[in-house]
């Protein structure tokens, strides 16, 4: 075998991808020759496997098949195979994979062969699918393939014979659609990261919502209570939801009183169900659609979701009565006019939104210092939203974990 210097045509970490070498025959003959291997590999019938077998594979698949390498002390070397045997009618690939050298076994050198291929696959290639097929005896290579993102799609019952006994041979597939929809997630993920950073250092106020549903949830069982008018805290009548945890009720009040005498705390919106929530999804989905009907469905979701938590999996923090909206008021409970509407979405919702007057600002002021003083924090995008013991408190708190998970 040859000791040329190696350079990969794709790499991921210390794994990649090179074009068959001239004396490709010598690795298949070693690695065929081990019935590790051999009793794995469906369309070989010969064993032992002989070097002429091995010279008849090597050049029958020189254009689909490509071998891994791996690196090890700065050198790459020469580990394994994979195949993508393309099928141009129906452009899809059929894939296959060995790592023939056993020491560089457990090292993810398959995993991110894997990867490779997707990548060769799916953005070079621009197949529709790639699909393999494994023993349903190894239990190995079934977990890496389901880890890599593999999908099962059927199998073919006692239709292998290894070592004199029948197994399944099981069917997996994966999709450029499912490739996309990671890539896609995985770009999201690099910038809520980034946001992030921007977040830690001063240049961002509103953190990424996969920060908040990050957060660990322990919850403390603290109950719901109504929420009573004192002559300092005050119901908004039309409002859904007017019960809280029991300490958010204490620490309204506790606000309510940093307040001077001019002025109320009113409650709008305390805990709402997953009904309400529902509901309030639905209507500014549909308000969304109507303003731009010809956006795919995934982006009319992603714009409702900047003012609507949406209830599919997630919850937010009014399910867990550790979120309020208030309003400021007058000594009579009369709501003050601090930029727009408490759940008015428009150009000046976010606390330190561009445009307000400096009325509006010395309003908004007034109220946040009296719930902060209070134990509260604010979500900035939202002037009248305020938080404790939820997992946006906890995550603009910078706390590992928070209080309250859903409540009923």
């Amino acid at each position: 075998m040859k000791t040329e210097k190696i350079v990969p045509e794709f790499f991921l970490g210390k794994t990649g991808l090179i074009p068959l070498t001239d004396d490709a025959a010598s690795y298949f003959f070693k690695w065929f020759g081990d019935l590790r291997i051999f009793n794995f590999m469906g369309d070989l019938t010969t064993f032992p496997f002989t070097m002429e077998n091995a010279v008849k594979y090597a050049n029958a698949h020189k254009k689909d098949t490509k071998f891994i390498v791996g690196k090890n002390n700065g050198e790459w070397a020469i580990i394994g195979y994979m195949g993508l045997f393309i099928r141009e009618r129906h452009n899809i690939g059929i894939f296959r994979i060995a790592i023939g050298e056993a020491s560089y076994l457990g090292g993810g050198h398959a995993k991110r062969a894997i990867m490779l291929t997707f990548e060769y696959g799916f953005e070079k290639l621009n197949l529709y699918s790639i699909h393999l097929s494994v023993s349903g005896s190894n239990l190995t290579a079934i977990k890496l393939y389901e880890s890599s993102g593999f999908r099962y799609c059927g199998e073919y019952t006692g239709a292998r014979l290894e070592n004199g006994k029948r197994s399944s041979e099981i069917l997996m597939e994966y999709t450029a659609e499912m490739y996309n929809a990671k890539k896609r997630k995985n770009m999201r993920n690099i910038k809520s990261l980034a946001n992030y950073i921007f977040w830690l250092v001063g240049l961002r106020e509103i953190l990424p919502k996969e920060v908040i549903y990050s957060v660990e949830v322990k919850e403390n069982l603290e109950p719901l209570v109504e929420i009573k008018e004192t002559s300092k805290l005050k119901l908004e009548k039309s409002g859904f939801g007017h019960k809280v945890r029991k300490s958010v009720y204490e620490m309204l009040i506790n606000s309510s009183e940093n307040l001077a005498d001019d002025f109320t705390i009113v409650i709008v919106e305390g805990h709402r169900s997953r009904e309400r929530q529902k509901l309030m999804w639905n209507n500014q989905l549909e308000i969304v659609k109507k303003e731009n009907p010809n956006l795919p469905i995934e982006e009319i979701e992603r714009i409702t979701r900047l003012s609507v938590a949406q209830p599919k999996g997630e919850f937010g923090g009014h399910q867990t009565g550790g979120a309020v909206d208030v309003a400021l008021g007058d000594k009579n409970g009369n709501q003050l006019f601090l930029g727009t509407k408490v759940q008015e979405f428009n150009s000046k919702t976010a606390m330190n939104a561009r445009g307000l007057e400096e009325k509006e600002k010395e309003l908004r002021k007034i109220l946040a210092d009296a719930m902060e003083k209070g134990g509260f924090v604010n979500y900035p995008g939202e002037w009248w939203h305020y938080c404790y013991g939820d997992r946006m408190w906890a995550a603009y708190s910078r706390k590992k974990y928070c209080e309250y998970g859903i409540a009923e």
